[in-house]
C-alpha cells in the first residue's frame, strides 16, 4: 500500500476523489476586490486607535486591526450583511452598536458575535453611548419621530419624546462634560432640541433658523461653544445654544452632513459635505477645500482618530469608498475595503489574468471594472449610463469583444472595454437581465428582460448582426403578465436548442428561439433564477428556484426531479456552475445568505454541503469558473466585492487521532499579502518537518523548511519567492505542512 504522506501534492489532488472520508473541503474563500463602495458610517475605537469599523451599503459591517490596511466582514450569523447606517462604539468598554434595516445590533468582541437588541421601529439613524455610564444609550429613529433611551447596555428601551414630537433625528450629541446633557438635530425645520435632564424633557434650541441640522459638534473643553451642520451651512454658540450665527465663509458648499472638533487644538474644525471636506482653523470664521484627491465628492462619513489627531477618515458615496489621511487632510491614502456589489463576472478563456466585473448601481458608480492580474488591481472602465450590470458575455474567438447588459441597454466594446457603444433591444430602454453569445455564430447575440417602467415587451431578445437590431422571439412563451426572463442557457452542442427560466418555469425551444414550449413537468410553479447545462451531455440540465431547491432534467427538460430540498431557509439559488473537466461537480450560490453562500455537490447533484470558509454569511449573485482551472471559482457577491475560492483540499490523515488534534498549520497573516506573510505552526513532538509553497497546479515553489524541529510553536516567514530567488507572480499559492506522517495544507492569496 502506498502512503498518502510519500505522494506528490500532484498526486493528492488526483487521489482526493477516491477518498472522501480522509479529506476536508478547505475553500478558504479570499476578496479580490473590486474595492471601494460607499461608505455609510466610520468609528474607531477610542481605547484602541488600530481598530476601525466601517458600515457599508450592502456589504455590513468591516473591521481593520491595522488603521484601515487591510480589512475582513465581521457580519457573522447574526448580522446580516446589509446596509449598516449607523456605528458607534462605548468609550468605556469598546462594545460595538451597529444599525442596519432589521434594528439594532450589539458586539461585546469586537464583532465575533452579535445580539439583537430589536427593531425599534426601524430606520436607527444615530446611536450614542454615555462616556461616563456604559449601561445608558440612546437611539434616534428616523421613520417614526422616536428617541429611545436605555439604561442597562440595550437590553431595555424606553421613550424620551416629551418636546420631540414628530421629529425626525438625524444625530444625537452628548456634552463630554455633563452627560446629562444632549442636543439632538432633526430633519424638521425646527433644527436642533437640547435636554438638560438625560432626554427626559427637550426644548428647541434654533427657533425661527429653518434648518435641518445633520451634525453638532460640542467643544470638549468649553461645553458653552457647540456647532451645527444643516442644511444652510454652519451656526456657531457660544452660549450653550441660547443664540446662533452663520459661520459659511469659503464653504463650497452649504448642506453639511459631518463636524467635527480637533481634540488639541479646539479652534480646528472639519466639516464634509457634498463638495467634500472643508476645514477652519479660527473656529470656523474661514473654511479652505481639504486635500487633493479625495476632495470635491460626495461625503457620507467622516471620522478621526482620537489618539492621534493628525489622522482622519473619510467614507464616500458610490464607488469612491474609503480614505486616510495621517497629515489633517494633505495628503489621502485610498483604504483597500472590497464593499462591491458584484452581479456579473466574465473570464476570457484565452487570455489568462483578465477578469470582468459588473456591478450594481448604489455600491459603484462605473458598472464594470477590469482585471488584468487575476484581481490583484482593478481599473473602472468609462461607460456611460450603465447602471446594474446584471451580465457580462465574452466572444469565444474574439476574447476582445464583450458585452455586457445593464438596466436599460446592452453594451459592446471591440477592444477589451476601452470604447462602449449602447444598443438596447426594443430600441428603447429596457431591463436586460441576461445575456449569451452564439459559440457557433459569434454575431448571434440573446438578451433576456424583465417588466420595468418602459412598458416594453419583455421576454426573450435576438440580435444576428452583433446587436446592432434586436427581434423579440416570443411566440409560445408566456403571456407579458410574469417576471420575464430571469436565466437562458443555450445548448454547447446545438445552439438552436434554448431553455428559458422564467417568472412560471421554463421555456424551451429547438429553433433558435423563433417558438416556444413549456418545458416545466415536475417543477413547481415559480420562477426559476438559474440554469446550467451540463457540457458533455446536453440532456442534462440543472434549475435553481425561487425556493432555493434544485431541480435536474436528464432528457432535456421533458421531465425535471428535485436533487436538494431548500438549501436557505429564505432566498433564492442565483447561480450554478458546472466543472468543465468534471460535470458532476457543481456549485451553487443562494440570495441573500445568513446561513447560506455556496454549496458543492460531486455527484451530479444528489447530495450537496455548503463551502463557506471565508464568506462569513454573504449572499453571491454569481459565480463563475475560470475556463483554464476549474478549480478555481470567483464568486460575486452583494456588498463584498469578488471572492475567489479553490477545490483544492486541505487534509489530515486521521490514523492518529491524538496527533491530528494537536498538529496545526494556521492561517498565514496577513492574507491577502502583497510582499511578505508569516506561517505559524504547532509541533506536538518533535518531529521531521517539510514546509513547502506550491502553485495551483501542484507545482512546488519553494521550500522554507526540511528539517527536524523541536516540539511546540514555530513561525516561517515566506518573502513571495521562488527557490531562485525570483518573485512569483499574483495569485493563489498553498503551504504544506508535513511532520512525520502528518500532514495540513492551507490557501494563501498573493496580491500586488
Amino acid at each position: 500500500m502506498i502512503s498518502v504522506a510519500k505522494l506528490s501534492l500532484f498526486a493528492i489532488l488526483i487521489i482526493l476523489l477516491f477518498l472522501p472520508s480522509a479529506w476536508s473541503m478547505d475553500y478558504g474563500w479570499s476578496p479580490i476586490g473590486p474595492y471601494g463602495g460607499t461608505i455609510w458610517s466610520i468609528a474607531v475605537d477610542p481605547n484602541n486607535t488600530e481598530t476601525v469599523y466601517a458600515g457599508t451599503w450592502f456589504g455590513g459591517i468591516f473591521k481593520s486591526s491595522d488603521f484601515g490596511n487591510s480589512w475582513e466582514t465581521i457580519n457573522g450569523e447574526e448580522l446580516i450583511n446589509d446596509w449598516v447606517r449607523t456605528i458607534a462604539i462605548d468609550p468605556n468598554t469598546s462594545a460595538v452598536y451597529v444599525s442596519n434595516p432589521y434594528g439594532l445590533y450589539k458586539s461585546t468582541n469586537g464583532g465575533v458575535n452579535w445580539t439583537y437588541l430589536g427593531h425599534l421601529n426601524a430606520f436607527i439613524s444615530s446611536i450614542a453611548v454615555d462616556p461616563n455610564d456604559n449601561n445608558i444609550v440612546y437611539v434616534g429613529i428616523r421613520s417614526d419621530s422616536s428617541m429611545y433611551k436605555s439604561v442597562n447596555g440595550g437590553q431595555d428601551w424606553f421613550t424620551v419624546n416629551n418636546g420631540l414630537e414628530g421629529n425626525e433625528i438625524e444625530v444625537i450629541a452628548i456634552d463630554p462634560n455633563n452627560s446629562n446633557v444632549l442636543y439632538v438635530g432633526t430633519r424638521s425645520t425646527d433644527g436642533a432640541y437640547k435636554s438638560i435632564d438625560g432626554g427626559l424633557h427637550w426644548s428647541c434650541i434654533s427657533t425661527g433658523m429653518d434648518i435641518v441640522a445633520r451634525a453638532i459638534a460640542i467643544d470638549p473643553y468649553s461645553s458653552e461653544t457647540i456647532y451645527i451642520g444643516s442644511s444652510i451651512g454652519v451656526f456657531k454658540s457660544t452660549d450653550a445654544g441660547t443664540s446662533w450665527v452663520a459661520k459659511n465663509n469659503g464653504l463650497l458648499s452649504q448642506d453639511i452632513s459631518f463636524l467635527f472638533i480637533h481634540p488639541e487644538s479646539t479652534t480646528v474644525i472639519y466639516a464634509s459635505n457634498y463638495a467634500g471636506i472643508h476645514r477652519s482653523n479660527n473656529g470656523a470664521d474661514n473654511w479652505i477645500p481639504v486635500g487633493s484627491y479625495p476632495s470635491h465628492r460626495t461625503v457620507l462619513s467622516l471620522s478621526h482618530d482620537p489618539s492621534n489627531p493628525e489622522r482622519i477618515y473619510v467614507g464616500y458615496y458610490h464607488a469612491e469608498g474609503l480614505f486616510r489621511s495621517d497629515s489633517l487632510g494633505v495628503d489621502w491614502t485610498e483604504l483597500s475595503i472590497p464593499n462591491t456589489d458584484i452581479t456579473s463576472i466574465g473570464i476570457p478563456a484565452s487570455l489568462n489574468n483578465i477578469i470582468y466585473a459588473g456591478s450594481r448601481s448604489g455600491t459603484c458608480e462605473a458598472g464594470i471594472f477590469k482585471s488584468t492580474d487575476g484581481g490583484a488591481h482593478w481599473i473602472e472602465l468609462d461607460v456611460n449610463g450603465v447602471n446594474e450590470v446584471a451580465a457580462i458575455s465574452i466572444d469565444p474567438l474574439q476574447p476582445e469583444v464583450l458585452y455586457a447588459c445593464a438596466k436599460e441597454a446592452v453594451f459592446k466594446t471591440t477592444d477589451g472595454g476601452n470604447n462602449w457603444t449602447p444598443t438596447a433591444p426594443a430600441g428603447g430602454g429596457c431591463s436586460v437581465t441576461s445575456l449569451a453569445i452564439d459559440p457557433n455564430a459569434t454575431e448571434t447575440i440573446y438578451a433576456g428582460l424583465v417588466p420595468d417602467d418602459w412598458g416594453l415587451p419583455y421576454g426573450l431578445y435576438k440580435s444576428i448582426d452583433g446587436g446592432l437590431t434586436w427581434s423579440v422571439m416570443n411566440n409560445g412563451a408566456p403571456a407579458p403578465n410574469g417576471d420575464g426572463v430571469l436565466c437562458f442557457v443555450l445548448d454547447p452542442q446545438n445552439s438552436n436548442i434554448i431553455y428559458a427560466g422564467w417568472g412560471s418555469g421554463i421555456y424551451k425551444s429547438t429553433d433558435a428561439g423563433t417558438t416556444w414550449a413549456s418545458a416545466s413537468m415536475g417543477l413547481p410553479f415559480g420562477s426559476v433564477y438559474a440554469l446550467a447545462i451540463n457540457p458533455s451531455n446536453s440532456s442534462i440540465l440543472y434549475a435553481g428556484l425561487g425556493s432555493s431547491e434544485l431541480f435536474k432534467t436528464i432528457n432535456g427538460g421533458d421531465s425535471w426531479f428535485k436533487v436538494s430540498d431548500a438549501l436557505v431557509e429564505y432566498g433564492y439559488i442565483s447561480s450554478i456552475v458546472i466543472n468543465n473537466a468534471n460535470p458532476d461537480e457543481l456549485h451553487a450560490a443562494t440570495f441573500p445568505s445568513s446561513t447560506g453562500g455556496v454549496f458543492r455537490s460531486q455527484d451530479g447533484g444528489t447530495s450537496w454541503h455548503n463551502v463557506n470558509e471565508g464568506l462569513s454569511s454573504i449572499s453571491i449573485n454569481t459565480l463563475a469558473l475560470d475556463p483554464s482551472n476549474n478549480n478555481l471559482i470567483y464568486a460575486g457577491s452583494r456588498g463584498a466585492g469578488i471572492l475567489v475560492g479553490s477545490s483544492f483540499t486541505n487534509s489530515i490523515d486521521d490514523e492518529n487521532d491524538a496527533l491530528v488534534n494537536d498538529f496545526s498549520l494556521y492561517q498565514n497573516y496577513p492574507n491577502p499579502f502583497n510582499s511578505e506573510t508569516t506561517i505559524n505552526y504547532y509541533l506536538p513532538k518533535a518531529s521531521n518537518v517539510v514546509l513547502a509553497i506550491y502553485n495551483i497546479s501542484g507545482q512546488q515553489v519553494k521550500v522554507l523548511a526540511n528539517e527536524k524541529q523541536s516540539k511546540g510553536f514555530h513561525t516561517v516567514n515566506w518573502d513571495g519567492k521562488d527557490r531562485f530567488c525570483n518573485n512569483v507572480s499574483s495569485g493563489i499559492y498553498f503551504c504544506r505542512l508535513q511532520a512525520g506522517a502528518q500532514f495540513h495544507c492551507s490557501k494563501m492569496l498573493l496580491l500586488k
